[in-house]
């Protein structure tokens, strides 16, 4: 039987954005060293404003996916409008647009 290997992941959120981030365990444990050594600058008073290369919280924006849409495309040869407005709708079946 074939071993199964199951790999944890953290789901980080931005609330400011709402984005959401997935980190490997290695990239937590980098993470992980990094906020302890911004914590120990602060508790030490030599804490200064981080720059984002520098913020152990901060994750450059990522492209998402919010949703699907379906849209018939049988008038597009015909150049036909089609006055139709599709909803984008999510995995969790919220309409996003």
């Amino acid at each position: 039987m074939p071993e199964l290997k199951a790999e944890v992941q953290v789901k980080v959120k931005n609330f400011e954005t709402s984005q959401v981030y997935v980190w490997s365990q290695e990239k937590f444990r980098d993470k992980l060293v990094e906020m302890r050594d911004a914590l120990q600058a602060f508790e030490e008073q030599d804490f200064t404003e981080l720059t984002k290369d520098q913020d152990p919280f901060y994750e450059e924006p990522q492209p998402i996916l919010l949703g699907q849409a379906y849209y018939m495309l049988g008038g597009l040869p015909y150049l036909l409008d089609n006055p139709r407005q599709v909803p984008i709708i999510a995995p969790n079946n919220d309409v996003y647009g």
